[in-house]
């Protein structure tokens, strides 16, 4: 007999498996060891909504031949928005206490995103962006999921009733599961076809888009459309308590193996999916099983309970918390996350449950529809709101305006002429500066770090009546070899491709001088790092007639401006650091070291450190007098690099020492 549309069966193993997901997430944000993939729970959720809504949606439809939109939006609201809208004030808030007014600005667009339920596409669209600062460093980022469960909330019930038949209930009501299945199976067929697609060439669209996370929701629609005896017919009832294991022991495997190096979702989202599903087949085979009675233990089902309310206060506590301490220990980590859990306990008992269950609100659905939109709207004004006082804060402080400065102290002129190669670009674009002809041309080649040179550069060539070519490309090191790049969750093919023309181009030149310059902080092992430049120098010393590699620049393990702008902002009640940090980096030493060992095998390459001068006595100092150094976490501002032109002047007379301008012969000077 099917079950009313206003009844609710309820799960345990549902709400123990939602224990589960929101434990592994929390952990995996916490970096507790042993968790470095528990973002996967984020996909046994969608996995669950799938199963859950669907399987409420089909026995409405079965039920009554139709579906009550209003109400079923209206239960969606009651549920999920009040609570998140809550989150989100709060943490604007603490916000506007713990950050500083220019950080406070950049938020504020994520703020407004997540009242009106699409960060997931903010972050599609600014969160790659290179130098827009770290993702993980916003309070808000963990609201892209809840972005994709709301618009799946959206779409799915309409998505269903065409699948069903709903409109031509009466007659084709009998054949609407096979139709809905058969619909199912397309979207998840054309959904992970295009998360394959995009996992490899624009991985965080892949990630953060509802259309590529859409088979996660399908298959757990599946599950539910398959009938439970179809599977009982195939295996034993011991079998499919063994393909229940498997799927617990798939989910444990993804937490501890799986890791951010990765690219995802793509193929490797199938595991953790697929493994949610055994487990969800198994424990409905029957109700009395080992895996029930395991998801059926009390903590799990408290925390099940807790896990919405958990999952939307968990990262806001999480980053303000490292905000204000600093670099947190494990210890105060584990705090922040129990801190958490109370503030969700607290949530759920006074603003969630009583909303959701609230029967005034239940009285017409009208009431919450209407509680929605205020919601979104409040959330929004209050977003702008903020903008706007954050701005106004920056204009009434001297040293916030400073900070403000040294965030867009960038070489203008250098991007406003679109010389840096993006992302996906392969093609070089040769951006010149100076007299065609000039009787010397200087390339400068590299990655951003050799872009924040421009400025002296340009000086330096333009006071010699010099030509300047740049060929640069956002996150493309020096290094000839492969290698994996955070900002797109894969291997940079792009840059591999991109160096090999720009060295060709080079070739075409034959500079009098090239200049290399780039991140010493890519993720390579030592073997690589030695290889890789060493190769890459040979190729070009081979092309130029000089070579001036320039060390990595002193890097902090912080934005400066943003410690800057905090230790002004709110000294006198929240500690903080000074804003120095040691040069001493045995990360950037060691591959300056490879550098200089591959300049010392050819006679007309120099490896030189320029940007020592800014860190006497070996501490690097966030602000010099009134100059502040850094314009984020480690590019240096336009005002610090130009300070530095006449030590870089300097290092170009020595590379250029004894150089025959008239025939570019350079054979002379190796004898």
């Amino acid at each position: 007999m099917l079950s009313k549309p206003s009844e609710t069966v309820f799960r345990p193993d549902i709400e123990g498996l939602r224990a589960i997901a929101i434990l592994i997430v929390v952990a995996f944000h916490a970096r507790l060891p042993g968790f470095s993939g528990g973002f996967v729970g984020v996909d046994v959720f969608f996995v669950l909504s799938g199963y859950l809504i669907t399987g409420l949606l089909v026995r409405e439809i079965e039920h009554t031949g139709t579906l009550d939109l209003a109400r079923f939006y209206a239960r969606r609201a009651r549920r999920l928005l009040p609570a998140m809208t809550l989150m989100l004030l709060v943490t604007i808030l603490a916000g506007i206490i713990i950050y500083s007014p220019g950080e406070q600005r950049g938020f504020t667009t994520t703020a407004a995103a997540t009242a009106a339920y699409a960060s997931n596409l903010y972050f599609i669209s600014n969160g790659t962006q290179y130098g827009a600062g770290r993702a993980d460093d916003n309070p808000l980022l963990h609201t892209w999921s809840l972005s994709v469960e709301e618009q799946f909330y959206l779409v799915w019930p309409v998505l269903m009733m065409f699948g069903l038949g709903v409109f031509s209930w009466q007659k084709h009501g009998p054949n609407g599961r096979r139709r809905l299945l058969i619909l199912m199976l397309a979207v998840s067929a054309v959904s992970f076809t295009l998360s394959y697609y995009l996992t490899g060439i624009r991985q965080p669209w892949a990630y953060f888009s509802s259309p590529t996370r859409a088979w996660e929701f399908s298959l757990g629609a599946l599950s539910v459309l398959i009938p439970q005896n179809a599977a009982a017919s195939s295996f034993s009832r011991k079998g499919i308590q063994w393909i229940g294991w498997a799927g617990l022991a798939g989910i444990a495997i993804t937490t501890n193996r799986f890791n951010t190096l990765m690219p995802f979702p793509g193929v490797a989202a199938l595991l953790p999916v697929l493994s949610t599903i055994a487990v969800l087949r198994a424990a409905s085979a029957t109700k009395d099983n080992a895996i029930v009675r395991i998801l059926s233990f009390g903590p799990f089902q408290e925390i099940g309970r807790l896990s919405y309310s958990w999952y939307l206060w968990h990262w806001p506590v999480l980053v303000l918390g490292a905000a204000v301490f600093a670099e947190p220990s494990l210890a105060v980590r584990c705090f922040l996350v129990i801190l958490a859990l109370g503030l969700a306990a607290a949530s759920y008992r006074l603003v969630e449950n009583p909303i959701r269950h609230s029967r005034k609100l239940a009285l017409r659905n009208a009431y919450s529809i209407a509680m929605a939109v205020a919601l979104a709207v409040f959330g929004i004004g209050t977003a702008s709101a903020w903008r706007v006082a954050s701005s106004k804060w920056i204009r009434g402080n001297p040293a916030q305006v400073r900070v403000a400065d040294a965030r867009a102290d960038t070489p203008h002129a250098y991007d406003d002429k679109g010389c840096m190669a993006g992302y996906y670009d392969v093609k070089v674009s040769p951006c010149t500066f100076g007299p065609q002809s000039a009787s010397d041309v200087v390339v400068l080649i590299g990655d951003s770090h050799a872009a924040q040179w421009f400025p002296a550069l340009e000086s330096i060539t333009s006071s010699r009546g010099w030509q300047l070519i740049a060929m640069t490309k956002s996150a493309c090191g020096l290094v000839d070899t492969p290698y994996y790049y955070g900002g797109l969750g894969r291997t940079y093919n792009e840059c591999s491709e991109w160096r090999k023309n720009a060295l060709e181009e080079i070739r075409r030149i034959r500079p009098a001088l090239t200049i290399m310059a780039s991140t010493a902080y890519y993720v390579l092992e030592d073997a690589e790092w030695r290889e890789g430049i060493s190769t890459e120098v040979d190729k070009i010393s081979k092309s130029s007639q000089r070579v001036l590699i320039l060390k990595d620049t002193p890097r902090p393990s912080f934005n400066v401006p943003t410690c800057l702008g905090r230790l002004e902002w709110r000294a006198s009640f929240i500690p903080t650091s000074s804003c120095r940090f040691a040069m001493d980096n045995a990360y950037g030493s060691r591959v300056y070291e490879y550098q200089k060992r591959a300049a010392a095998q050819h006679g007309n390459v120099l490896a030189a450190d320029v940007a020592a001068q800014l860190c006497p006595q070996g501490v690097c100092e966030g602000q010099i007098g009134n100059m502040i150094v850094y314009r984020d976490e480690d590019h240096l501002t336009v005002t610090a690099t130009r300070s530095l032109e006449a030590t870089l002047n300097e290092q170009i007379e020595k590379a250029m020492a004894g150089l025959h301008h008239k025939t570019g012969d350079i054979s002379q000077l190796e004898k």
